[in-house]
């Protein structure tokens, strides 16, 4: 699972689609990790949104923005020096090699006018085949100018443009009902000749034979005679359950039919064993009536019971070699939560390290556009806590609500 880096990392900033520079870098590698250092200059009462972009041919082409970033990227980053981003390489590929530059764009953000989703009237779930149309609210932009509107999947492919409020996507791709799942859209705002807002989202789309029922979690009870399981009555599946402290946790993996999930390598005995993989915005919403995808200090809560990071991995992974590959590092099972090794799905369709990773979703975003996980690996008896992009496939364990 090394990851080999080789020639000089150069960079190009630009800020506020007003000038262009080229800026000095320094990186160094620590393990998985690669640490830039920048400078950003403007204004400082301005605050930019930074994003970071790799190329493995000296920047003659750059592949998609970098999600699993930390540090100084995102939103609300204010000019200065020495500045520092983490990327933590094999969370976005299997390695990096070639000539290597990296390119910042650093994005004015103009606070004049309320343009987060909510004040501009964009819906956060889309039932297509319905009269209703995705959208921004004219009414909620005061004075709009010129802008232009952009929804994709989670390929990163364009399904729908508009540069009109007015016309609004009815969720067809090529003549059919969009599949139902997250799409990312941008909406790019043209402020005046030179400044350009642009707000980002997230928009799921529901099927329209399911109707609300796909993003309303039904009810779910304990079986009677049985205390530590829990039936789910949305698809009649029973899940074993485990009391760790003063947490009742799902001692399997989520393997919800009626949430838009995929089972590795779309093997349906995998789902059987794993689980499914779900994206973030999907496994918010995937848990039965009474239990909820855990946040990140629920899980700290958890890790910190068993015994803390540097032990949590083994104290909680399956014991043996039936689902783990060898060497399964310090696993006990101790607690009976049986963290299996489901691999993951990256958002563009790939599917990596069955039997090598377990990978479980929190509630908490991280790093700007990023969510967090909590990682368990077959070489490691830790656990780790890493921002990933919201549109690869996860794991989801099930918290019972207080």
């Amino acid at each position: 699972m090394g990851t080999r880096i080789t020639a000089a990392i150069t960079a190009i900033l630009l800020s506020g689609y007003v000038f262009s520079q080229n800026i000095p870098v320094t990186w160094e590698q620590t393990g998985n990790d690669i640490q830039i250092t920048y400078d950003l200059k403007g204004d400082q009462s301005k605050t930019y949104t930074v994003e970071v972009f790799c190329s493995t041919d000296a920047g003659q082409t750059f592949g998609s923005v970098l999600k699993s970033v930390t540090g100084d990227v995102g939103a609300g980053i204010r000019p200065g020096y020495n500045k520092k981003i983490t990327w933590n390489v094999l969370s976005d590929r299997d390695g990096l090699e070639g000539d290597i530059a990296f390119r910042l764009t650093a994005i004015e953000e103009v606070s004049s006018k309320k343009t987060d989703a909510s004040a501009l009237g964009i819906p956060a779930t889309f039932t297509p085949g319905t009269n209703s149309l995705f959208k921004p609210d004219p009414d909620k932009w005061q004075g709009t100018g010129r802008h232009k509107i952009i929804v994709t999947n989670s390929r990163y492919e364009k399904v729908w443009e508009s540069q009109s409020f007015q016309n609004g996507w009815d969720g067809k791709v090529k003549g059919k009902n969009a599949t139902p799942g997250p799409y990312s859209w941008v909406l790019d705002i043209y402020v005046n000749d030179r400044d350009i807002q642009t707000v980002k989202g997230e928009v799921i789309v529901v099927a329209a034979s399911i109707g609300s029922a796909t993003v309303t979690p039904a009810a779910a009870k304990t079986v009677q005679g049985g205390p530590d399981e829990l039936y789910d009555e949305r698809d009649g599946k029973t899940y074993k359950t485990v009391r760790i402290g003063t947490q009742t946790w799902m001692a399997e993996n989520l393997n919800y039919g009626m949430v838009q999930g995929r089972c590795y390598e779309e093997k349906d005995e995998n789902c059987e064993v794993f689980g499914k993989l779900f994206e973030w915005e999907t496994a918010k919403m995937a848990c039965p009536n009474g239990w909820h995808l855990p946040s990140e200090e629920e899980w700290k809560i958890l890790l910190e019971y068993v015994g803390g990071n540097k032990v949590a991995g083994g104290k909680l992974k399956e014991s043996g070699y039936a689902h783990w590959a060898s060497p399964n590092t310090d696993a006990t099972d101790m607690f009976g939560f049986r963290a299996l090794p489901a691999g993951f799905r990256f958002s563009n369709g790939t599917y990596r390290h069955l039997g090598k990773v377990a990978s479980f979703w929190t509630s908490s975003k991280c790093s700007g556009n990023g969510a967090c996980i909590i990682l368990l690996r077959e070489v490691s008896g830790k656990s780790e806590k890493i921002a990933i992009n919201r549109l690869d496939g996860r794991s989801v364990r099930c918290l019972k609500n207080n």
